[in-house]
Order: structure tokens, then C-alpha cells, then sequence
């Protein structure tokens, strides 16, 4: 037991390096952290742009890495985020059981137009864990970088949007 906790916390370590999740196929935390200081400092300096930020955490669903029927249900829920996004936008992991979607050149309605879609195509998506199928709700923050001073200001609005329960489910949606 004690053997396979070092490995997977070498394993871990090794994850955080790299720049895409083996489980989910987007970027890891620590590389979306670095893309996204790196497009705000663009965005900064473009007069006239949008920049807007999406957090996603699905309630209902604890990440286990030794359960493969949950680390599937993660899985499928980055492929729905890609294949929501544009070539353009970042999607990746961001801490341990959330999303983020970093949107250049968006505007808040645009970003709400895709939080909409992605939390309809995710409950749509009927995820199965270890017991049978998911009971889930999604939940998403948004954010716009306007007068934002960095990027972190930038991430903590749409975590505290996210906090305030931007609340997505099944039978009702709402996204301010």
C-alpha cells in the first residue's frame, strides 16, 4: 500500500510537468496557470479585445484515480469541452476536479453562449460512474478581464462567480 502511494505521487509529479493530462487529454493546472498569465499579458497589451475566463466544476463527481468508471467521466467531460471550444480557446484541468476555459477575443455574451452549451451537451452526456449513471449538476463561473489588474484578479473573479453558484442542472438553467 505504502508503495503505491509513492508511485502515485510520483506519478503526480510527473502529470504536473507535462503538459497535458494523461486522464483527460487537455492542459494540466500548472501548464493552463502559465497559458493563462501568458494570453493576459497579451491581452493587456491589445487595446480593443476580449478576454474572458470559464470555470466548470461538475457537482456530484469526486475525481478517485484508482477508479477508472470516474476518471472515464472526467474524460468525457474534457471531450465535450474541446469540442465545444474553438481552435483558439485553452481548455484544461484547473486544481484537482475542475475545468477552465480561457476565451481570447470573446466577450461576456459569448461566454455565456458557451457556458450554455457546454453544461447542455455535459448533462446530456448521461456520465456513468462505478454504480450506474451520474447524478450531476454543473456549475460554471465567468468572467471577463476588464479591469482586471492580473491574471490572477482574472481566475479569482470566475472562481468567486463560480462560488456564488452560477448554478446549471438538468431541469433549470440559469447563467448570469
Amino acid at each position: 500500500r505504502r508503495q503505491e502511494q509513492l508511485l502515485q505521487q510520483k506519478d503526480n509529479i510527473l502529470e504536473d510537468l507535462g503538459v497535458l493530462s494523461r486522464t483527460t487529454g487537455v492542459f494540466t493546472t500548472s501548464h493552463l496557470l502559465k497559458a493563462i498569465e501568458a494570453a493576459f499579458s497579451n491581452w493587456q497589451q491589445q487595446a480593443n479585445d476580449s478576454l474572458c475566463l470559464l470555470t466548470i466544476q461538475i457537482d456530484g463527481l469526486q475525481y478517485d484515480p484508482s477508479n477508472a468508471a470516474i476518471q472515464a467521466a472526467f474524460a468525457d467531460i474534457a471531450r465535450i469541452i474541446k469540442d465545444c471550444a474553438r481552435d483558439s480557446d485553452l481548455v484544461g484541468e484547473l486544481f484537482v476536479s475542475k475545468f477552465a476555459v480561457l476565451l481570447p477575443h470573446t466577450a461576456i455574451r459569448g461566454a455565456r453562449a458557451l457556458a450554455k452549451r457546454l453544461t447542455e451537451r455535459i448533462m446530456q452526456a448521461h456520465l456513468k460512474g462505478p454504480d450506474g449513471p451520474l447524478d450531476i449538476q454543473v456549475l460554471v463561473g465567468i468572467a471577463d478581464a476588464t479591469d482586471c489588474p492580473h491574471y490572477e484578479a482574472l481566475l479569482e473573479r470566475s472562481l468567486n462567480d463560480l462560488r456564488q453558484h452560477t448554478v446549471v442542472s438538468a431541469n433549470n438553467i440559469h447563467i448570469i
